[in-house]
């Protein structure tokens, strides 16, 4: 009992040891992170500051989504800038970034959102032909982006819209994981279906859907002759009654 008693102090002590080192690695030489904004929107000017009132010579190492980058610093009385490239500030998604100076460090996370507007919509739909009778279906995809091909946020709604004969149909579908996607069924008739979107103001072009018969039910097959005999000239022409399927449409050619 007394051997765990001491061994639990021995812990608690190096824990204790571990926070104070993490309190003086983020005060020490008075360099502190100044931004109070960790959210940005793409196409924003992203400029961290550091205060340095003791010129400690620093490098800022970033980690983004095209890959690891190392800033160096414009220094302007007692304050650090590091200037994000266009090219990563531009992009939504998370930025990681470590200031080094001397032997220690501070670390930190940026978040980049989308715009909120759509500039183009990058739309998917197949097949482009299904079989009437309602179990068939094909399937819209639409990825709205923004002016520099980010993905919307998820939860934006996307308006899928689609004609059929004479019924039109609105149906809402919300961004997630950045696509959007709706599976529209066939209905018992046959004919073309127009299918579009919009989001934000911004359609899509439209795209067209086949809907074919189903398979044909049975049918009858008769035939046709000038005379009873064979001569070696006889003609026989084979028709069959007309091919439907089970809904009543007429079998395609």
């Amino acid at each position: 009992m007394k051997l765990i008693f001491t061994y639990i102090l021995i812990i608690a002590s190096l824990f204790l040891v571990t926070e104070k080192a993490d309190i003086s690695l983020n005060t020490t030489n008075n360099i502190r992170f100044l931004n109070k904004v960790k959210e940005f929107t793409a196409g924003e000017k992203l400029v961290l500051k550091f205060s340095n009132s003791e010129n400690i010579p620093t490098k800022l190492y970033i980690i983004h989504i095209y890959g690891h980058t190392l800033l160096k610093p414009i220094i302007k009385s007692d304050v650090i800038y590091f200037t994000i490239p266009e090219l990563i500030s531009n992009k939504a998604g998370v930025i990681r970034w470590k200031l080094f100076f001397g032997s220690q460090s501070l670390s930190g996370m940026l978040k980049i959102k989308p715009q909120i507007n759509t500039f183009k919509m990058e739309t998917y739909l197949g097949p482009p032909s299904i079989v009437a009778g309602g179990q068939d279906f094909s399937m819209l995809v639409v990825i709205p982006t923004d002016v520099y091909d980010n993905a919307l946020a998820d939860s934006t709604v996307v308006n899928m819209k689609h004609q059929f004969l004479a019924n039109e149909y609105n149906q809402m579908a919300h961004i997630k994981h950045g696509i959007s996607y709706l599976n529209i069924f066939s209905e018992t008739k046959t004919g073309r279906m127009l299918v579009s979107s919009e989001c934000l103001g911004k359609n899509s072009k439209e795209f067209t859907i086949d809907v074919l018969p189903d398979i044909p039910t049975d049918f009858i097959i008769d035939f046709e002759r000038h005379h009873e005999y064979a001569d070696g000239n006889q003609i026989t022409t084979l028709k069959t009654s007309i091919l439907k399927d089970k809904y009543g449409n007429i079998i395609s050619d």
